[in-house]
């Protein structure tokens, strides 16, 4: 797998987030950059952050639509280990006409703003973390805006394994959308992203298992109990008593609103879930069905508040072991196993 996190900010909640500092301000969802939805955050009396954890690697490959709507003291974008050490922050200023690119090697230089005018912007990062060949390469609208090599790490810090959003000061506002991260490994995803949508299909249709049962006491029609944006908690659900039970959805087909030579490169199964009591069932299993193929992940632990579980990443169908069709997107099942 070279694609190490998509995030589309389609989910109207923070569950989609691995670290999530609110603020007073407001922290609303708004229309997409491209299509679907983007987050925008404001701040009140104190800062905000939202941050998105992956595996850590040296060498990274960052995308995302990024829009400054009014000026603000700082608007920070870092990239952090898992530690929460700073390896690389790119930090505009309040009505400044240069954006600084600052590592743990101090200061690595300024160049003209990218982003501002409440247009967005389509921001690429390429980083190494190297003591003697690291890399900070930014790209803004496909055009190199700024280019370090060198050490970029001098004091031995770990691996990148996260990236933060942070909003500072108590004025201006930001908007983040399609967020994705590759490294360098394998023959696809291993280099930069380009332009791209990250979309969500929400569940239209019974699948081929109808196993858990759902609020309304049956089995029949569970996808209308799973097919709501924002999710709306203990309001409608399927749930599970016991283990190696198994439920799959039909999706929604492709919006039109992607272009039609548009690859698909990547797919994600995602539930939003959480565990009742202290009986049999503490873990979920998110997996797809394509073709005759299900494929499942191992067992994630439940907490007994609802959170965020991703199925694995496929860059390609596990069913034909090749890129994604249109077609064979539009005929997948996504499904949730108890455990």
């Amino acid at each position: 797998m070279t694609r190490l996190k998509t995030v589309g900010f389609e989910l109207s909640s923070s569950a989609e987030f691995d670290l999530y500092i609110p603020t007073n301000g407001g922290n609303t969802w708004i229309a997409g950059r491209i299509a679907g939805l983007a987050f925008r955050q404001q701040p009140g009396t104190s800062d905000g952050y939202h941050g998105h954890f992956f595996p850590p690697t040296n060498e990274i490959y960052v995308r995302f639509g990024w829009r400054i709507s009014s000026a603000n003291l700082y608007d920070r974008i870092y990239i952090r280990n898992a530690n929460d050490e700073n390896l690389l922050r790119i930090q505009t200023g309040a009505g400044a006409v240069t954006t600084t690119v600052f590592s743990s090697n101090g200061t690595l230089g300024t160049f003209s703003n990218f982003i501002g005018g409440s247009v967005w912007a389509l921001i690429e990062i390429h980083f190494k973390l190297d003591s003697t060949n690291g890399i900070v390469t930014i790209r803004a609208d496909g055009v190199e805006v700024f280019n370090f090599t060198g050490n970029t790490n001098p004091q031995s810090l770990a691996n990148p394994a996260r990236i933060l959003f942070r909003i500072a000061g108590q004025t201006g506002l930001h908007d983040v959308d399609d967020l994705g991260i590759n490294d360098t490994n394998g023959s696809v995803n291993n280099s930069w992203l380009g332009d791209g949508v990250v979309l969500q299909l929400l569940p239209n249709g019974n699948g081929d298992s109808s196993g858990w049962t759902g609020s309304d006491g049956n089995q029949v029609d569970n996808y209308l109990l799973v097919d709501d944006n924002p999710n709306n908690g203990d309001t409608d659900y399927v749930s599970a008593a016991s283990s190696g039970l198994k439920d799959l959805y039909q999706l929604a087909n492709l919006t039109t609103t992607v272009p039609t030579n548009a690859a698909i490169t990547v797919v994600q199964p995602l539930a939003i879930a959480r565990r009742t009591d202290a009986g049999q069932v503490t873990a979920l299993e998110v997996g797809v069905k394509s073709g005759a193929t299900e494929d499942f992940t191992s067992p994630q632990d439940l907490t007994t508040t609802f959170q965020l579980y991703r199925g694995s990443i496929y860059e390609e169908n596990p069913d034909t072991s090749s890129a994604w069709t249109k077609t064979e997107l539009n005929d997948l099942q996504v499904g949730i196993r108890s455990a």
